[in-house]
């Protein structure tokens, strides 16, 4: 192999390097308002599939945090909500809790305008975060020990709308770690998610 190829391989490879390095970094949110107070809105699913986790124990913590019912699955978006909660909270930031967030938000507006106009209505304040699930691929989380998501998330501010902050991530391999389960996976994926977000 001439010097040639080997220089350009050893570039190439490089790059890749400093590409793979530089992925979880961009999910970073950087304009989230460290003062003022914050709503998160109910994950938008538009995988096209439900996404609901197996009856599970470590779930009955989860379902009574959520103020879900025995009956009611806890679901993918679920499980992203609460994280993005937890990793929100901080004693510089006013978050709205879950259940006044639950009735505030349709769940029918998938876009942030929409989402703006149900908090304005409701006479919140601050900022707002959306965040729309595009994919959700777990079906091959024990080879790869991987998690595969597509996801948008918005920060806007309600009272005039402009828009303080965005990411976009598409097909994403989230690391499940040692997970032994597909709750324990989706929690693992989740968590890292919430992690590199906020």
């Amino acid at each position: 192999m001439s010097k040639g190829w080997s220089r350009t391989g050893a570039c190439l490879l490089c790059v890749a390097l400093l590409e793979g390095c530089q992925g979880p970094d961009t999910l970073r949110l950087t304009n989230l308002p460290a003062g003022d107070s914050v709503t998160v809105a109910s994950v938008v699913n538009i995988t096209g599939r439900s996404l609901p986790l197996p009856p599970d124990n470590p779930l009955a913590a989860l379902r009574q945090a959520l103020g879900l019912g025995d009956e009611t699955p806890v679901t993918v978006p679920d499980v992203l909500l609460h994280r993005f909660l937890l990793a929100i909270r901080s004693p510089l930031r006013d978050v709205t809790p879950l259940e006044k967030a639950r009735i505030v938000f349709s769940g029918r507006s998938t876009e942030i305008a929409g989402v703006l106009g149900e908090a304005r209505a409701a006479g919140l304040k601050g900022a707002v975060v959306l965040a729309t699930l595009h994919r959700w691929d777990d079906s091959r989380w024990v080879d790869t020990r991987a998690v595969f998501v597509s996801m948008d998330v918005v920060v806007a501010r309600i009272n005039d709308g402009e828009t303080l902050d965005t990411r976009a991530v598409r097909n994403l391999a989230v690391p499940v770690g040692a997970a032994t389960t597909i709750v324990q996976a989706t929690d693992d994926a989740v968590r890292w998610i919430a992690e590199k977000l906020f």
